[in-house]
């Protein structure tokens, strides 16, 4: 009986096992290289063997309950192999349906997401579900439903075919120390699992983004956590969580700000500047008079309380395109999870026939943004490196000349047919020298050249408005002036959450705002964004996004940002409670 056993559970743990490792090795590769093909960190690779060791893990788990199950047929047999062979395809399908949900969902299948999925197809609303499968749809690929079948099915008739030859497999791993190997990178991942989920060993970063779980443990812990936890009393409620509370208490619910706007279906141009505080603005230089004059002429409104969702470009840019909270932690969504399953502010608009474009005076490179961009549904990509007339622009440590891009938006903006046009800026960006003029003739001081190099961004604005007015296009098109986040200067530096670092303008211009003067206090986000442009157009908004569409909602809200290393921050605006008692 102990032979037969020992048979079966080798005929299950090996096509298991082989399943499981090269599905691991498919996420790391996914992990390591990003769209535009980057390098293999060396470290990544020495870390590769204790990232493989907790699928062993699961595998041998789940291949002795195969073995178990098998090994209770006794006489019948076929029934026997039937049993363990649908089981083996089971943990299998399970494991690429987990994998998948790594890549493009950035979490292993546990209970928290199996709840979600419930909370949002038994929601009973018809355009919730209808939203949810639009924002997923398009991850289901050829690839995934190939390996949703071959993978599984690979390992089923390993199993069938290896289970009259579990003594010979059992002997070949033990005389090619097959078997050793195997147990003492097994022992060698539990032994520092605390560790990775730390993210640090020895004051070295290791992320693994989920690299080092297995998903039969991490499903089976996910249920047997919380009744553990429930053995031990405790006075603490831990909430719904599924849902961050935003509301804010300080203030009452009011109408929109945006509520006497008319939707019109316009073009749209998303401009992004960089590093611009709104601190900085109310210098007695007035660095950006153009700027600062939206709100306070006809057809303009500019947000006076706006805040960036965090202190780093990539960050920003997808709470923007996305109406997401970014990772709370200083990795960019490029990094962590690019393919995320988002529904993002071009998508929609592709969708409704506009083309794409995102030009840039940066580079793509910076965070591997194209591995989060190339799953936006952007027609164009433009940055410092492929835009018309780089070869004799003048370069900054940063990017191109913005006055190069701004050439570059209006020829775009001049083609057939609707658009929407993101135009990010790198005026701004330490060391603060934007152009050749301003380098060959510096100041000396760092806020006065930082002054002087928003003072060029103004400029760049401005001349691309009245570009586009003389070409015939700006009456036609929504204009969204904001930036990713600020800068500070001395103690008050970039990666501390003070104002002048995460309290940015925001301004809106376009024909849907005729007639409307408005400096608004309310606080608003970069999560209102997206939804409000989208409200402006008349458009529905997915439900995978988090802000307001402030045309139509004026629930009252915090604002949540975070820092940069190594404190990674995170905070709240400190804004006076008013009191309820008249006096």
């Amino acid at each position: 009986m102990k032979s037969h056993f020992s048979a079966r559970w080798a005929a299950a743990f090996v096509p298991l096992c082989m399943a499981l490792l090269l599905l691991k090795l498919g996420l790391f590769g996914n992990h390591i290289w990003g769209s535009e093909g980057s390098g293999v960190s060396p470290l990544l690779l020495v870390k590769l063997p204790l990232v493989l060791g907790a699928d062993i893990l699961g595998a041998a788990l789940g291949a002795l309950l195969v073995a178990v199950v098998a090994s209770l047929g006794g006489q019948h047999r076929h029934w026997a192999d039937g049993a363990g062979a649908l089981m083996t395809y089971g943990l299998l399908f399970l494991a690429v349906v987990s994998t998948f949900t790594v890549v493009f969902a950035g979490g292993l299948l546990n209970k928290s997401a199996l709840d979600s999925m419930q909370i949002i197809l038994g929601s009973g609303g018809k355009s919730t579900n209808e939203g949810f499968w639009a924002s997923v749809e398009a991850y289901f690929t050829t690839s995934f439903l190939s390996a949703l079948v071959i993978i599984p099915l690979v390992g089923g008739i390993t199993f069938i075919w290896l289970r009259p030859r579990g003594k010979r497999v059992l002997a070949w791993l033990r005389q090619r120390w097959v078997w050793p190997a195997l147990l003492v990178e097994t022992m060698v991942t539990v032994v520092i699992l605390p560790f990775f989920m730390s993210g640090e060993i020895g004051g070295i970063r290791v992320y693994t983004v989920g690299l080092e779980k297995s998903p039969f443990i991490e499903l089976g812990w996910s249920y047997l956590r919380p009744a553990l936890r429930g053995l031990t009393r405790t006075d603490i409620d831990l909430g719904d969580e599924f849902r961050l509370p935003l509301e804010a208490q300080h203030e009452a619910a009011g109408n929109p700000p945006l509520a006497d706007t008319r939707p019109i279906r316009s073009n749209v141009l998303l401009i992004m500047m960089e590093s611009v505080g709104e601190a900085y603005l109310a210098d007695k230089e007035d660095p950006m008079p153009y700027l600062r004059s939206f709100g306070q002429r006809p057809g303009t409104v500019r947000f006076l309380q706006h805040y960036s969702t965090w202190s780093l470009t990539t960050k920003a840019l997808f709470s923007l395109l996305c109406s997401e909270l970014p990772y709370p932690n200083y990795k960019p969504i490029s990094l962590v999870n690019p393919a995320i399953p988002a529904r993002s502010l071009p998508e929609v608009l592709q969708g409704e026939g506009y083309r794409t474009a995102y030009i840039t005076s940066q580079d793509f490179a910076y965070d591997r943004q194209l591995r989060f961009l190339k799953h936006r549904h952007f027609d164009l990509f433009l940055d410092m490196h492929n835009l018309k007339g780089h070869e004799d622009a003048w370069y900054g440590k940063w990017g191109i000349d913005d006055a190069v891009t701004v050439r570059a938006v209006l020829e775009e903006a001049q083609k057939p047919g609707p658009f929407f046009i993101l135009f990010g800026m790198v005026s701004g960006h330490h060391p603060f020298v934007a152009s050749r003029t301003q380098e060959e003739n510096p100041d000396g001081t760092r806020v006065t050249e930082y002054l002087r190099a928003l003072r060029y961004a103004d400029d760049q604005i401005r001349a691309l408005l009245e570009g586009l007015q003389e070409a015939g296009v700006l009456q036609d098109t929504l204009v969204v002036i904001v930036s990713d986040h600020g800068e500070g200067h001395g103690r008050h530096e970039g990666r501390n959450t003070y104002e002048e670092v995460v309290k940015v303008p925001a301004a809106f211009f376009g024909p849907q705002l005729a007639g409307l003067q408005l400096q608004v206090e309310r606080v608003t986000s970069h999560l209102d964004i997206a939804p409000t442009i989208l409200g402006l157009l008349g458009l529905p908004i997915p439900c995978t996004m988090k802000g307001r569409n402030l045309v139509s909602d004026g629930e009252p809200r915090v604002a949540f940002f975070g820092g940069r290393p190594p404190k990674f921050q995170l905070g709240l605006p400190s804004l006076p409670i008013k009191s309820e008692t008249p006096g």
